[in-house]
């Protein structure tokens, strides 16, 4: 039982990546550079989260980061 759930803990993972690269992909037009890149945010946010829900079912909770990504931080954690 140890075994299966670390099996789906490491897809879990892999699946959450793959959300997060296809979602950069999709919004390649914003720069890290630039404040306007961060305008967005909340419906990239959303998209991520309804993407990992098809897959994972419905979330249980959200860790957000001390400090955001864009300012150096850590990435917020989603439980499902």
């Amino acid at each position: 039982m140890i075994i299966e759930k670390a099996i789906v803990v490491k897809n879990a993972v892999v699946v959450a990546t793959s959300v997060l690269l296809i979602s950069v992909a999709l919004s390649g037009a914003q720069s890290n550079e630039s404040a306007e890149g961060y305008k967005n945010w909340e419906s990239l946010w959303q998209e991520r989260v309804e993407a990992l829900e098809s897959i994972l079912g419905a979330h249980e909770d959200v860790y957000p980061a001390t400090l955001p990504l864009y300012l150096g931080g850590t990435s917020d954690i989603i439980s499902f």
